[in-house]
């Protein structure tokens, strides 16, 4: 997870999450186009990375605190800063376990902002419940990118499907073997339902133009998720696994406060109960 500063040759990317699992990587920092102007609208941008994006600008990055709590069994690491962007407090929120990352993505504004929560991903996107979904073009002024843009307005829990064989590799690069492009690896993104949501899906940029999007990626597109909520305090809570079968677990909210919230991750062999509290130094796993 990145932090809060900014760095050299840095991107808008505060906050982001990079994933990998079963070998593989699952959500990349995917740089299209090296030196991208940032008018281009796309790689150097927040919208680009697995984040939040608060009123669709740009963070201006600042400083940031984090707690955290590494074992054998579990890490749990949250990260809080008041100055991503103004008037915003935020905290991210992570428990990593062997089968699954919870994340929980806490804001906080003291008059009603714009909440887009972003997940970019390799492979090919697949939603287990694709019927809710219908075109949409609520995305096009902000971010021009997004390609294939489908939207379900829903307060229920709904999850989207990200499988890769090539994972962006040609036949010929480096040491990769048939078993790697014989294999099929995915993440299910699900997010727990919450009144006043808007669910996007839709395809990000692999390539630049001019090369078109597909060109170098037998897979297309790195496509994406994103989350939409209108509101002066939100949680998003997802539940990311990767899997190499299908996905078996079930995630839900226990209890749920302004800057707090409690979630139950089940499975077939375990049931974990997570407790975090938001914008303060306490926690509880």
């Amino acid at each position: 997870q990145q932090m809060g500063r900014n760095y050299g040759h840095d991107h808008r990317d505060k906050f982001e999450l990079l994933l990998w699992g079963r070998g593989r990587l699952l959500y990349p920092d995917w740089n299209a186009q090296q030196y991208e102007p940032m008018e281009y609208g796309w790689t150097r941008n927040a919208w680009a990375h697995s984040t939040l994006v608060v009123d669709e600008s740009n963070p201006k990055g600042g400083s940031s605190t984090e707690r955290h709590d590494f074992s054998a069994e579990a890490k749990f690491l949250a990260t809080t800063s008041r100055e991503i962007y103004p008037d915003v407090a935020q905290t991210r929120a992570l428990l990593l376990r062997g089968h699954y990352l919870l994340d929980l993505f806490w804001a906080d504004s003291p008059r009603e902002r714009t909440y887009d929560w972003f997940v970019h991903a390799l492979g090919r996107l697949c939603l287990p419940a694709p019927h809710g979904f219908q075109p949409s073009q609520d995305l096009l002024r902000p971010y021009r990118w997004v390609d294939g843009e489908r939207k379900w307005e829903t307060d229920r829990t709904w999850s989207a499907d990200f499988v890769q064989q090539t994972g962006g590799v040609l036949r010929g690069m480096g040491q990769y073997t048939d078993e790697w492009f014989d294999a099929r690896v995915g993440v299910r993104m699900t997010m727990l339902g919450e009144p006043g949501t808007a669910a996007y899906v839709g395809e990000g940029l692999f390539n630049p133009v001019p090369n078109l999007r597909e060109h170098g990626n037998p897979e297309g597109t790195i496509p994406l998720a994103m989350a939409r909520r209108k509101a002066r305090t939100t949680c998003f809570a997802a539940l990311h696994e990767p899997f190499d079968a299908r996905p078996s677990l079930v995630a839900r909210r226990v209890d749920q406060q302004p800057a707090a919230i409690g979630v139950c991750v089940a499975g077939p062999a375990f049931t974990d109960y997570v407790c975090v509290a938001f914008g303060t130094e306490q926690a509880e796993q």
